[in-house]
């Protein structure tokens, strides 16, 4: 979820083995449009709490409209959820605070202030 001025962006994408990732969301300006389509090229930093991710999104609107941009933690908590899987495994369950910098949607907002907003992932580590 990101927000700044007159725009709201809520999108969520989920990772199943063997299929393509599955997007879903919407963009809201003057109008609201659902997400088309979706972009994330994260790194994960799972020894870094504070700042457990970076990289880049991109989103497409309905209508074609686009944001993209940098994504940068301020801070992040974590959620022990262990007890919701069957077995019990452990995940890394993190909600981090965001700043985003566009560099591709509406004139007024690429390259001005930043939007705010939160990323929240479930991700099993990486097995060894």
């Amino acid at each position: 979820m990101l927000s700044g001025g007159d725009l709201r962006l809520q999108c969520a994408e989920a990772r199943i083995p063997n299929l393509p990732p599955i997007h879903g969301g919407y963009l809201a300006r003057a109008d609201t449009v659902s997400i088309r389509a979706a972009r994330f090229d994260l790194a994960w930093h799972d020894d870094v709490l504070a700042h457990p991710l970076s990289g880049r999104f991109e989103v497409t609107g309905e209508d074609g409209s686009r944001l993209a941009g940098s994504l940068e933690p301020l801070t992040a908590a974590e959620i022990d959820i262990t007890h919701t899987f069957v077995p019990p495994q452990r995940s890394i369950y993190r909600r981090a605070l965001v700043r985003a910098r566009l560099e591709e949607g509406p004139p007024l907002l690429r390259g001005g202030p930043p939007l705010l907003g939160w990323i929240e992932f479930n991700r099993f580590p990486p097995k060894r």
